[in-house]
C-alpha cells in the first residue's frame, strides 16, 4: 500500500511541478525565471523547508498522527461519535450483513438521536472486536485513516493531548 501511495504521490507532485514550471516560463522572461527558480531552490527549500524547525515539526506531526492512529486501533470505543457513525457506515457499505440496520437508520435519519443509539454501536463494536471480525478491522482502519486525514494541526494536537495527556487543557 505504502509503495503505491508514494508512487501515485510522486507522479502527482511531478505533474503539478511540471505544469507550474511551464506556466511560470510563459509568464516570465528567461533571466527572471532562472533567478526566481534559484531563489526558490536556494532560499525556500534550503532555509525554510529543510530548516531545523520545519524538520522538527514534521517529526512531531508524524509522531502525533502515529500515536492517534495507535490509540484508535487499540481502543476504537474512544473515537468520537461521528467517527463511530462513519465506522458503521463503512462497515455496512463493505459488507452484505445487516449491522444494527435499524439503529443505524434511526441515527442517520434523526441526528438528535445519536446519544441514544451510539452506546449500542459502541457495545456492538466491542463484541465484534472480541470476535476478531475481519470486516470490522478493514472498516476500522479505513475510518481511522479518513478521520485523522481530516484533522487540522491544532485539532490533532488537542486529540493527542486528550488521549495521552499534555500541558494544554482539553479543548475538544
Amino acid at each position: 500500500k505504502n509503495a503505491i501511495f508514494k508512487f501515485v504521490s510522486a507522479k502527482k507532485d511531478k505533474l503539478s511541478i511540471e505544469s507550474k514550471e511551464k506556466f511560470e516560463k510563459k509568464m516570465m522572461s528567461e533571466p527572471l525565471y532562472q533567478a526566481d527558480k534559484k531563489l526558490q531552490d536556494d532560499y525556500f527549500r534550503k532555509r525554510i523547508l529543510l530548516s531545523h524547525q520545519a524538520q522538527k515539526n514534521d517529526g512531531k506531526a508524524a509522531y502525533v498522527i502515529k500515536k492517534i492512529v495507535e490509540a484508535y486501533l487499540t481502543n476504537p470505543q474512544q473515537m468520537p461519535d461521528n467517527a463511530i457513525i462513519s465506522l458503521f457506515t463503512n462497515l455496512k457499505a463493505a459488507s452484505d450483513q445487516k449491522i444494527s440496520e435499524s439503529a443505524m437508520n434511526d441515527v442517520l435519519r434523526k441526528k438528535k438521536d445519536i446519544s441514544d443509539n451510539i452506546g449500542d454501536w459502541r457495545k456492538e463494536l466491542e463484541v465484534r472486536r472480541n470476535n476478531n471480525d475481519c470486516e470490522l478491522k478493514k472498516a476500522l482502519v479505513r475510518t481511522i485513516i479518513d478521520y485523522v486525514a481530516g484533522m487540522t494541526d491544532d485539532y490533532a494536537l488537542a486529540i493527542y493531548e486528550q488521549l495521552y495527556g499534555g500541558t494544554k487543557k482539553n479543548r475538544y
